[in-house]
């Protein structure tokens, strides 16, 4: 069945490129009508679905989930990437409009900053209001602060934190070592002093990465006791849901009445509202 889009409106596609996957959302001017994820494309890929105009067929053979079907074809391709090989197949295109770190609008953002880091916290900050933090868990779980100061007309960059993912720490284990299992991820906390291989592994990751997250929501929540938390990314609500159950957690942040339920909460489409953002405010950059 077709998405709704208004003919007067624009089509137009938010492409994500990230470690692992390619993130895309397509959006009727500023109505947002749907997110897919894939896998990296080859450059035959790349060249038939611009050639295709994305349509529905395009995408047979691609491996991950599929687009809603929309209307008639996009316009524009809006490009994000923090993989250059993956980045370079899109340019060159004249329906890719490449985000620029230093057109969008933050403000103290540092020229190696990840893009999809900065598009996360401007859609989030765009989307909940300042001071805001963004806790992205992806391949790399990243932590990424931001502020308005009084008076200013944009949101700030206030710093972070980068450490390896929880599903790049589990992969990273068996990978390394002989004698190590694969594991996965459980649904709730696994017990602290494990009587297993698997759950020592489990109780080992988990624990220390809930343990650091704690440490540093909680120095968040004093100095921002009125900020919010957004998670994010492939492992966002699993480590909300660590830090809920985590009894830890919920006796040491400084937040009033319940913490979990008044200011964190899931968005897994943050990058894109910061794309649509983005291109709201492009033509005074």
């Amino acid at each position: 069945m077709a998405m709704t889009a208004d003919a007067a409106q624009t089509i137009w596609l938010g492409l994500v490129i990230g470690n692992t996957r390619l993130h895309w959302a397509a959006f009727s001017d500023q109505q947002w009508l749907g997110t897919w994820h894939t896998d990296h494309l080859s450059a035959e890929q790349v060249r038939h679905l611009m050639a295709t105009q994305f349509a529905p067929e395009s995408w047979q053979g691609i491996a991950g989930s599929h687009p809603p079907e929309i209307a008639r074809p996009p316009k524009t391709v809006w490009l994000a990437a923090v993989v250059p090989k993956q980045r370079d197949l899109w340019r060159g295109h004249a329906q890719v409009q490449e985000v620029a770190l230093d057109c969008l609008p933050l403000t103290s953002l540092y020229s190696t900053l990840g893009i999809d880091r900065a598009l996360a916290l401007l859609g989030a900050g765009s989307t909940y209001g300042w001071p805001i933090l963004v806790i992205d868990g992806g391949t790399a779980l990243t932590l990424t602060a931001g502020d308005r100061p009084p008076g200013a007309e944009t949101g700030c960059f206030a710093g972070g934190a980068i450490l390896p993912g929880l599903s790049l720490q589990v992969r990273a284990l068996p990978a390394q070592t002989e004698a190590l299992p694969e594991i996965f991820l459980p649904d709730s906390l696994p017990p602290r002093w494990a009587n297993t291989t698997v759950e020592a592994i489990q109780s080992g990751i988990i624990h220390t990465v809930i343990g650091g997250l704690q440490d540093y929501l909680q120095d968040w929540c004093q100095q921002h006791p009125q900020g919010q938390v957004i998670f994010t990314g492939g492992d966002g609500d699993r480590l909300l849901a660590y830090l809920t159950e985590s009894a830890s957690f919920n006796a040491n942040t400084t937040h009033k009445n319940d913490p979990v339920a008044s200011c964190f909460r899931v968005d897994e489409n943050l990058v894109f509202w910061g794309l649509r953002a983005y291109r709201n405010q492009l033509k005074g950059c």
